[in-house]
């Protein structure tokens, strides 16, 4: 996990990282900074990174970023709640300009009575 960590991080903390002396923890634990940079460099080229170990039994890790995308938003209202606003509105907005043109259309055929107060409607809501 750290070797992805340390991938996906900034040019500035992986430079201070690698500036300081590297610790070999285990036989396995890559302490060489040229060997750290292909594995960085493989690591954000497969988004994964897969280490073997034989600590005290055989053992194999795999790490993989949650990389979110670059227009990502924090998460809005609540779908069904965001639905019965933008219904409310356009309900009464379709009612104050259906009453408003009312005196103009009245008479006129319910197919143009809507389409004439849509337009407002619409040029309203955008």
């Amino acid at each position: 996990m750290g070797l992805v960590l340390l991938a996906f991080a900034d040019q500035a903390f992986q430079a201070a990282y690698l500036g300081r002396p590297l610790v070999r923890e285990s036989e396995q634990v890559t302490v060489d900074a040229e060997e750290l940079r292909r594995t960085r460099a493989a690591a954000r080229r497969e988004l994964a990174v897969t280490v073997r170990r034989n600590v005290r039994a055989a053992l194999m890790s795999v790490a993989y970023p949650i990389i979110a995308p670059a227009t990502a938003k924090p998460a809005g209202p609540v779908r069904w709640k965001q639905f019965l606003m933008t219904a409310l509105v356009i309900w009464c907005l379709q009612t104050a300009v259906s009453t408003a043109l009312r005196p103009l259309v009245g008479d006129w055929p319910a197919m143009l009575r809507s389409g004439v107060t849509i337009i407002p409607v619409v040029a309203l809501m955008t």
